[in-house]
């Protein structure tokens, strides 16, 4: 499964666009996960744009890859888990000015248990990842994920 979502703008509109893919029972699910999208993305099953679909300035993304198989809880639980992360960084002592060590880098790979998650932002929103990641994860956790009835009913 390659589940991602990105804020995209286009000149002085901004929007989200959502996709699903997914790679079938029987992939051979490879030991680096990390890159599966600009390998072998998977099979294009749902989107949902509200802009055109290329030419855009992509501001933020966050990427769930793991195998098809995986529950909704492993997937929640990463999701939380960096969320977590991001939201120490920037709601703890130091807040958005932690540098170094104390940070996540931009953009950050992620692994808990079979899920990788990718998640990066432009410059800009930086100092709200937690709040930016929060608003990309509703396209992607199976949880609120429009995508998850229409897989359903295949």
């Amino acid at each position: 499964m390659y589940a991602t979502a990105h804020r995209v703008v286009r000149g002085e509109r901004e929007g989200f666009h959502a996709f699903l893919h997914k790679h079938g029972v029987h992939y051979v699910w490879p030991q680096d996960p990390w890159n599966l999208p600009e390998r072998d993305p998977g099979e294009l099953l749902w989107d949902n744009t509200s802009l055109p679909r290329h030419g855009n300035r992509v501001r933020s993304y966050l990427d769930v890859i793991a195998p098809d198989t995986i529950s909704a809880r492993e997937i929640d639980t990463a999701l939380t888990a960096l969320w977590a992360q991001l939201a120490a960084e920037e709601f703890g002592p130091k807040g958005a000015h932690a540098t170094g060590n104390d940070r996540l880098p931009n953009p950050v790979v992620y692994q808990h248990g079979s899920v990788v998650l990718r998640f990066g932002v432009e410059l800009g929103l930086e100092g709200t990842r937690a709040l930016e990641m929060a608003q990309l994860r509703a396209a992607v956790d199976p949880a609120t994920a429009r995508w998850e009835q229409v897989v359903q009913v295949r």
